[in-house]
């Protein structure tokens, strides 16, 4: 599930690479050069991005592909809440490689500074509470919230 998630667009739009919004628009005009240069490989190309068409997302506007990967983030993380909310874990009664994929995705959303999409799921947010407090996170000198260059 947590793999599903196209961080990489969520990133961009989120200050997580720097100049990301230049990067991302590059890639999109990049993959309508594609397109129209492979039109039978259109089908592939639409799905990779939506030339032109915009919506608006946590209070921006911003192009369709990270739409979809703000929809995609939103749905796993309800089918997190409904895994963890009985659960203390995912997949077993202790931490599991499961789990070790939901603490990455989880860390990557903190640094970004999606905390509301967390804290909008208790049982998300009370999970990753749990996986955050474990030594071998503090170990890892994660930046919450992190702001500054790559």
């Amino acid at each position: 599930m947590a793999d599903a998630i196209p961080l990489h667009a969520i990133s961009y739009s989120r200050g997580g690479i720097p100049r990301g919004d230049e990067l991302l628009e590059k890639r999109l005009a990049r993959i309508a050069e594609l397109r129209t240069s492979n039109p039978t490989l259109a089908d592939t190309y639409d799905c990779a991005a939506c030339p032109g068409e915009q919506v608006a997302v946590l209070g921006a506007v911003i192009p369709r592909v990270r739409h979809r990967g703000f929809r995609s983030l939103e749905m796993r993380l309800d089918e997190l809440n409904g895994v963890v909310k009985n659960n203390a874990f995912i997949a077993a009664d202790t931490y599991s490689i499961a789990d070790v994929m939901w603490t990455v995705t989880a860390a990557r959303m903190d640094m970004l500074g999606l905390h509301a999409q967390l804290q909008a799921r208790p049982a998300v947010a009370a999970y990753y509470q749990r996986v955050s407090e474990r030594p071998s996170f503090a170990a890892a000198s994660i930046q919450r919230s992190w702001k500054g260059n790559i």
